[in-house]
C-alpha cells in the first residue's frame, strides 16, 4: 500500500485541480457549470457574465445616433420596400 500512496495522491491532486478549473468570460463552455460566472451562452458556446465581463460592448454610439427604432414601424417597413 505504501508503494501506491504517492500515485494515489498524485491522481487525487490532478482530479481536484481539474475539477476546480473554470472558464472565464469569452472562453469555451458546454454547460453553465463550466464557467466561473455560472452563465454559459449555449448557442455560442462561450461563458458570459461575471465581474470580468461588466461591459461586453467594445464600441459606443456616436453622439448624434438615434435613441431607438422609428416610432411608427409601418413607415419603416414602407421605406424599406420602396428602395
Amino acid at each position: 500500500m505504501k508503494k501506491f500512496l504517492p500515485v494515489i495522491l498524485l491522481i487525487a491532486g490532478i482530479a481536484a485541480a481539474a475539477a476546480s478549473c473554470k472558464q472565464g468570460a469569452g472562453e469555451r463552455c458546454q454547460v453553465a457549470s463550466d464557467c466561473k460566472s455560472g452563465e454559459c451562452n449555449i448557442a455560442q458556446g462561450v461563458c458570459v457574465g461575471g465581474d470580468d465581463n461588466k461591459d461586453p460592448f467594445d464600441a459606443e454610439l456616436p453622439p448624434d445616433a438615434p435613441d431607438g427604432p422609428p416610432q411608427d414601424m409601418a413607415d419603416a417597413a414602407a421605406d424599406a420596400t420602396t428602395d
